[in-house]
């Protein structure tokens, strides 16, 4: 690409980085109106003139979503605001909330050229300048492209990783339907970031985009509980199921004193604030008791968030407790310096030993300890070493936990064939398919903890993917058990002797055979396992009826089920192998992953699949 830039490199650097305006530091102790005010036209023009323009851009490659950030920075030095949206949106759904949240100085901005000799260009803000441009001058409908006239799609969870999935899908004509708990959208946007950094009309406004897109929403809707992903797709029919709950479950201290009154996690606090607006009480209904003197323990941007929400409230001594130095905090560097010109004290290498409550219940105060810093632990920072004889009391009436949060279990605990971590998270191959087929997931869900661009990432990359396998999924649609069931006439009766079904099963060279009543119905199911056990360990006659020793949890499917109905039935029930039956219920043959895997052996997915139904047959095989 061209360079657009009329300024040569030289005269590029005696650019100095711009700042945007900010709200003075005493007017931001006691409001939520948002800190920084974001670049004017000029000054965005004028920064963006700084950029390089580097053939290799290295800054793209350090983007999460791979925005063009040399594209649209070239559009803005020519003052084309609204190409550098289109080169932007490409990638990213979100430009305004991404340029105010992204951690742009360990992505992009770590990377720039620019920021090797001198400071990197302000990669996010113009991102942010740009978003906010575009609200300002081009209506949502004006974005949209795509009717929606394809299969119906559920995404789970309105956070980055929902919204940016559901905005893709809708762009490529499906039907899509967006599922959130609350009774408003955003998630962790809208409860976990104060509107000091993300106000409210920001994310609503991105959010009207969905809707221009025509994706629907249902809210105060909980997958797990008002309906099961297994009625979203069987009853409801939904094709595909994105999962991005996020972590919503907090992690605590583990020390005494975590019940009492005051002592709350840094979720709560900051859904009563965001959410539910417990800053205007009693004008709104949800109460908040602050103390005084607050404690916040962590390091990450979730506690800064908390802790300068709390000096808002009115926190006389906010105090941030971390039991690492300065140096090792996660949070932005930009968010700590905001932080200590509110008034936040830092309080380093110091760790929580128990919370301690008065008569009546409530927090009093906090016992730390003091640390010093040994040897790199797993995270590759200093491991926090406890110092003899150091632990104090801090006089604190409220002590928030901001220690980090784990997904909650509702959906894992209702989606049979689901597989999940030890931590709880999703488990995901790299195009975020879950071992549900059908079903994806990310963001935190799957990562047990993410940036908002990493979910946004997810998203993105689950779009694409459950584009591929719906189209994959017509073929299933299309093809139907009874015509790649392997056929067989051959069944047990249940009062035939186990003996005589052994035979059969030797003569026909199969491990199991359907087991039929009276009727010919399908009522169980006989395998040489099954003898093994039940026979040559029990000691059981062999002239004992095959109902004695049967398996009675079949599992059937109609011989007019799709390839996809039956491939999800087997997911669901954990069973590599159905029997098919007729309408009348009668056995007709038996159909297997395998078969399926070689039905679809056309389409890269099936490939895949039908490799691996062989490896597992070939080491089957060479066990037996």
């Amino acid at each position: 690409m061209a360079t657009v830039n009329p300024l040569k490199p030289k005269e590029r650097v005696k650019i100095p980085r711009q700042h945007p305006r900010e709200l003075g530091a005493e007017t931001r102790r006691t409001s939520f109106l948002e800190v920084s005010s974001g670049f004017d036209e000029e000054q965005a023009v004028l920064e963006a003139s700084r950029c390089l323009e580097c053939r290799d851009a290295v800054c793209v490659k350090g983007c999460p979503v791979a925005v063009d950030i040399r594209g649209f920075i070239q559009s803005l030095v020519q003052r084309d605001f609204a190409a550098a949206a289109d080169r932007i949106r490409q990638t990213n759904a979100l430009p305004a909330i991404c340029g105010r949240v992204c951690p742009q100085e360990t992505q992009c901005e770590q990377v720039c050229t620019m920021g090797r000799r001198f400071e990197p260009v302000a990669i996010g803000k113009l991102e942010r300048f740009v978003g906010d441009w575009e609200a300002r001058h081009r209506p949502p409908w004006d974005r949209v492209s795509a009717p929606c006239r394809g299969p119906k799609v559920a995404v789970v969870g309105s956070g980055p990783g929902g919204l940016t999935c559901a905005a893709e899908l809708a762009r490529l004509g499906y039907r899509v339907t967006l599922f959130e708990a609350l009774h408003a959208l955003g998630g962790v946007l809208r409860y976990g970031i104060p509107e000091f950094r993300l106000p409210n009309e920001v994310l609503d406004r991105e959010l009207r985009l969905l809707d221009a897109l025509g994706v629907e929403t249902r809210t105060n809707f909980l997958v797990g509980r008002t309906a099961t992903i297994d009625e979203l797709m069987d009853e409801e029919g939904f094709r595909a199921v994105f999962l991005a709950t996020g972590a919503g479950t907090p992690a605590f201290m583990g020390i005494p004193g975590e019940s009492l009154s005051g002592a709350l996690s840094a979720n709560e606090f900051l859904t009563r604030v965001n959410l539910m607006g417990a800053d205007r009480f009693p004008e709104n209904d949800t109460p908040l008791r602050l103390g005084r003197e607050v404690a916040v323990v962590g390091g990450g941007n979730t506690a800064l968030d908390a802790v300068r929400t709390a000096r808002r409230l009115g926190a006389e001594h906010a105090y941030l407790v971390y039991r690492r130095s300065r140096a090792e905090m996660p949070a932005r560097k930009e968010e700590v310096a905001h932080a200590e010109e509110e008034g936040v004290e830092l309080l380093f290498l110091k760790n929580p030993t128990a919370i301690l409550g008065d008569e009546r219940g409530r927090v009093r105060g906090l016992t730390c300890q003091d640390m010093t810093l040994g040897k790199p632990d797993a995270s590759g920072r200093r491991r926090p070493v406890p110092v003899p004889g150091s632990e104090h009391v801090m006089a604190v009436q409220t002590v928030i936990s901001a220690l980090g949060q784990r997904p909650n279990p509702i959906v894992q605990a209702t989606t049979p064939g689901l597989a999940v971590g030890d931590n709880g998270t999703v488990t995901v191959d790299a195009n975020q398919r879950t071992s549900r087929p059908g079903v994806f997931a990310g963001g935190d869900l799957s990562r047990g903890g993410a940036t908002v661009i990493l979910a946004m990432r997810d998203g993105r990359h689950a779009a694409a993917a459950i584009h591929r396998y719906l189209c994959e999924d017509e073929r299933r649609d299309a093809m139907l058990c009874r015509d790649v069931m392997t056929k067989t006439v051959a069944v047990c009766h249940e009062i035939d002797p186990v003996d005589r079904c052994a035979r059969t099963m030797r003569d026909r060279n199969v491990g199991f055979l359907p087991v039929v009543d009276a009727g010919g119905l399908v009522s169980g199911l006989v395998t040489d396992r099954d003898l093994a056990i039940r026979v040559l360990a029990e000691d059981l006659s062999l002239s004992m009826p095959v109902s004695t020793v049967m398996t009675r949890d079949v599992r059937v499917c109609r011989e007019t089920d799709s390839l996809r109905t039956a491939e999800r039935r087997m997911a669901a029930v954990k069973r590599s192998r159905l029997v098919v039956v007729d309408e009348a219920g009668r056995c007709v043959g038996v159909i297997s992953l395998s078969d399926i895997a070689q039905a679809d052996s056309r389409t890269q997915a099936g490939r895949v699949l039908y490799e691996v139904t062989q490896r597992r047959a070939v080491g089957s095989a060479r066990r037996t």
